[in-house]
């Protein structure tokens, strides 16, 4: 049975809810992007593809994954292909990293491989094929997504739950519509689950790190996704699944999951 930490006052709560937010957006940009592949012929970083040539994106900060020179005792937050990536991030510059909080994500590795991992559920099988999903999602970007975010919510179909509730806003997928509407960026989206085979290997080949770790889940998922984690991750010294929450760990219960970032980032 999971304690639930004790509650914030509220203004502290939205300040550290919203620091904690842009944090884990910030990386899971980044990582997405850096994860990606760049079209043939594409001089643009793949880091970078998905806001290039975004009005709303000019003079944004843009960071290049290995370009880290200066940063010291970093801590660092992942969530889904952003925790990958941040867990990639403690590999390579293990002396730099502090801390690492890994959110929601199995880790293509030594304890599942890729067609294991296509298998776990219907959309990472689905967005794994060659122009398939584009083909099916391009005309349809908003409502697929709109029908998609709930599937992976708290209680939703991809459990085996019922509930159609999405965690974000009409406005939020909106924007999210927006972006994903540009072929290149839906292609590159797609092109993070068709790259789960080289994933496997990279991670098989790396070294376990030992950074402190903090371990956050979808409620009832931590013994699964613990088990893909813990022969790379070998200090791993806080692991919680978050109560009423599903795939959308900060959406869904934001109070949680800010106390345990709080709490772990300044230990």
């Amino acid at each position: 049975m999971i304690a639930a930490p004790r509650p914030l006052p509220r203004r502290f709560l939205l300040s550290a809810h919203t620091v904690a937010t842009v944090m884990l957006t910030l990386l899971l940009t980044t990582g997405t992007a850096a994860c990606s592949t760049p079209t043939a012929g594409d001089d643009v970083p793949a880091y970078a593809a998905a806001t290039q040539d975004d009005p709303r994106f000019e003079n944004t900060f843009r960071h290049e994954f290995a370009d880290v020179g200066g940063v010291r005792d970093a801590r660092v937050i992942g969530h889904d292909f952003g925790a990958a990536v941040a867990f990639r991030y403690a590999g390579q510059f293990p002396d730099d990293t502090a801390r690492l909080a890994y959110l929601d994500l199995p880790l293509p590795g030594p304890a599942i491989n890729a067609p294991a991992y296509r298998s776990l559920t219907w959309h990472i099988a689905f967005h794994s094929q060659r122009r398939v999903p584009e083909a099916v999602v391009g005309d349809d970007v908003r409502e697929y997504l709109a029908l998609f975010y709930p599937q992976v919510s708290f209680g939703g179909t991809a459990s085996g739950g019922t509930s159609d509730r999405s965690p974000f806003t009409r406005s939020e997928i909106d924007e999210y519509a927006r972006t994903h509407s540009r072929p290149k960026v839906l292609s590159g989206g797609f092109e993070l689950y068709r790259a789960l085979d080289k994933d496997v290997r990279d991670t098989v080949a790396a070294a376990p790190i030992r950074v402190p770790a903090l371990l956050m889940t979808a409620q009832g998922q931590l013994n699964a996704i613990r088990g893909t984690v813990a022969p790379r991750m070998t200090n791993i010294v806080r692991a919680v699944d978050v109560p009423k929450a599903g795939h959308w760990l900060v959406e869904e219960n934001p109070p949680f999951v800010t106390a345990e970032l709080l709490r772990f980032l300044d230990g």
